[in-house]
């Protein structure tokens, strides 16, 4: 079969600085909200996930659900054929401050940056970065998944750096 460029339908790419190899990871695969007589209650289920493939060099990570475990599906993203080009924009998805499923939108000042210190080549964005957003998608406008966040500079405003597509392919292929 043809590598179809798309993470089975239960597995999770995210930066490996995110996690340790062969640590039991646990992801909110569920939250939901509702609202009785005036008071708001939150239904959460979390999933547990071992790390599957690990790679420091690149710093990132495949996920799989643990032996037993069952995930409800809500939306599978696919891995773009090609890296966003300057000008471009991308949404950045994670979960800053424990908030999940939040999105900031940005443009790529970049598509092909190597930093010192980095081992492997980035896509600079400018989105909004705050902590928890490490190791969450970087999409283009077809949602697809175009890199996963790396690093986020602290000294410097919306300079962002994400995992390239072209590191992805070369992760998941290999």
């Amino acid at each position: 079969l043809e590598f179809r460029r798309v993470l089975f339908r239960s597995q999770i790419l995210t930066a490996a600085h995110c996690v340790s190899k062969g640590h039991i990871v646990w992801v909110v695969t569920h939250r939901d909200f509702s609202r009785t007589e005036g008071l708001i209650t939150e239904d959460t289920n979390t999933t547990s996930f071992v790390v599957e493939r690990i790679d420091y060099e690149i710093d990132l990570a495949l996920l799989s659900p643990a032996v037993g475990e069952t995930i409800p599906i809500h939306h599978v993203l696919a891995i773009a054929e090609e890296a966003p080009q300057q000008g471009e924009t991308v949404v950045m998805m994670g979960n800053p401050y424990n908030l999940p499923w939040s999105f900031s939108q940005g443009v790529v000042s970049n598509s092909h940056r190597t930093a010192e210190g980095v081992h492997v080549v980035t896509i600079q964005q400018d989105a909004d970065i705050s902590p928890g957003n490490n190791g969450g998608a970087l999409l283009n406008h077809d949602d697809q998944i175009v890199g996963v966040l790396l690093l986020a500079h602290n000294r410097a405003a919306h300079l962002n750096l994400s995992v390239h597509t072209d590191a992805i392919h070369a992760f998941l292929e290999n």
